[in-house]
């Protein structure tokens, strides 16, 4: 196979099943058979190193103290005052925790778990509005099981306490069945609408009553709370419990079809081939929804290295932060720039904005967004202030806490001491023969337009050409 096209397929893959990889990376793996790299990914990636940030003692001890403080009105002047310190202490927790991901995938060795727990963060859209705590032990199973069994992911996110408040099971009782969960999981985490009827959600919310959690977040069955009436769910009737309606929606080819179409999406094409995706999903059916199996067959397969699957997906937000740190070797000394970057451009983590999750490809772009993407690696890799003004959830008290007692949303300049760029690193990782437009080339994942080629050319010094590049639309693609 010849270099080129070896180099472009690696990178492909290193791209959409990563954060991106170095010219010295590249190098050292243009020689190995692409199956091999995909096996080697993915068997790298089953070592599960859990984020333990948040100590659960410290949320418990925060939110006993919360306790009676969590209505909006009928509070004293000093009770409003506390409960203003106790969303702040929390936050705080959240913004370490969001700060820890983004930085384990800025410097993992091992960038397919993260990638994959990003995937999974969206598919199972969760917002975490009183325990950070909680949000963690969720993105730690998302991690655990991001490419183990999917029943196991699924139920394992179905009983945790992020999701068990975020879509009301907490109150789904017998005699006061509340459909949210129910729907949602057939919906949004399985099958897609069209695949199930009403009458389906009915019966299926039903079978999770009773599903709860105690005040540490570890799931528990509470039986007096449970419907034990028969249930008729897809035709059949039973005694049905919660997991049995979730191995009979998976009884159904269409669900592992509806999930190899997220996937596609997410890792391929935004518009889904649809024969790929049928055979996709053929596949992770058959491998008993062995998500390491349908992750191997994708990345694998001729189609994912056509090129019009190439070079054709926009960034989300948090991939463009960190491929592009990973790319220079960014240093943050702060973790604020972190969530101020994430906020400007649209995406901060445990904050999607809905249980939809972000809905991605086009939808991150629009006339402002554009111009910051366009300027934020030039603020960075110049050594120069982040100087905009990031967006604010209004609706959320939460997020407006945080942002006055941390400064995060930054309108004034932040200091450059804030960020270190590693040139002679990124230099270094070139062959010393190697013109600004080959590395260039390198840098981006399509190729450069007549007018990006005449702003390299006509550049002063390398350093600003690379600037120049990564500020380039063409940047914002993968």
């Amino acid at each position: 196979m010849a270099e080129n096209e070896n180099f472009q397929k690696i990178k492909h893959l290193y791209n959409r099943a990563g954060f991106g990889l170095h010219y010295s990376e590249l190098q050292k793996l243009s020689h190995t058979k692409l199956n091999k790299l995909v096996a080697d990914m993915i068997e790298k990636a089953k070592s599960d190193v859990p984020i333990t940030t948040i100590a659960p003692d410290h949320v418990k001890s925060v939110m006993l103290k919360n306790k009676g403080l969590t209505k909006k009105e009928g509070l004293s002047p000093e009770q409003l005052k506390e409960r203003q310190k106790l969303l702040v202490s929390l936050n705080k927790q959240l913004k370490n925790l969001n700060a820890e991901w983004v930085f384990r995938m800025m410097n993992t060795d091992s960038p397919l778990r993260e990638k994959m727990t990003l995937f999974w963060n969206n598919h199972f859209a969760c917002r975490e509005e009183g325990n950070p705590y909680f949000a963690q032990v969720l993105n730690n199973i998302q991690r655990k099981l991001a490419l183990g069994d999917f029943r196991m992911l699924l139920i394992e996110v179905s009983k945790s306490a992020s999701m068990l408040n975020f879509l009301n099971n907490q109150q789904n009782k017998k005699g006061r069945p509340n459909e949210n969960f129910a729907r949602e999981l057939m919906e949004l985490f399985t099958l897609g609408r069209g695949n199930y009827s009403e009458k389906d959600i009915k019966e299926s919310a039903r079978a999770f009553t009773g599903w709860a959690h105690d005040a540490a977040g570890n799931f528990e069955f509470n039986p007096k709370n449970h419907d034990n009436g028969i249930k008729t769910f897809f035709g059949k009737e039973g005694n049905f419990n919660g997991e049995d309606i979730i191995d009979m929606i998976l009884q159904k080819p269409e669900a592992a079809v509806f999930i190899a179409r997220k996937a596609y999406r997410f890792f391929v094409n935004d518009v889904p081939d649809e024969n790929h995706v049928q055979e996709l999903g053929n596949h992770f059916y058959k491998s008993k929804y062995d998500i390491a199996a349908m992750m191997n067959k994708m990345f694998t397969s001729d189609w994912f290295y056509a090129p019009e699957n190439m070079g054709n997906k926009i960034k989300s937000p948090v991939e463009f932060i960190v491929s592009l740190s990973r790319q220079f070797n960014v240093t943050y000394k702060r973790q604020e720039i972190i969530l101020q970057l994430q906020r400007g451009l649209g995406q901060t983590l445990f904050y999607p904005p809905n249980v939809a999750g972000w809905a991605g490809g086009r939808n991150w772009i629009d006339s402002s967004s554009l111009m910051l993407r366009l300027t934020i690696p030039s603020q960075i890799l110049n050594d120069s202030s982040l100087n905009f003004s990031a967006k604010t959830d209004p609706d959320d008290e939460n997020i407006v806490a945080m942002k006055h007692q941390d400064d995060v949303v930054v309108e004034a300049k932040k200091k450059a001491s804030g960020i270190e760029i590693n040139w002679d690193n990124f230099w270094s990782d070139f062959p010393k023969d190697y013109s600004v437009q080959q590395i260039a080339a390198f840098v981006l994942q399509c190729k450069p337009s007549t007018q990006l080629n005449q702003i390299i050319n006509s550049s002063v010094d390398k350093k600003n050409a690379i600037i120049k590049t990564v500020s380039s639309p063409e940047y914002q693609l993968c």
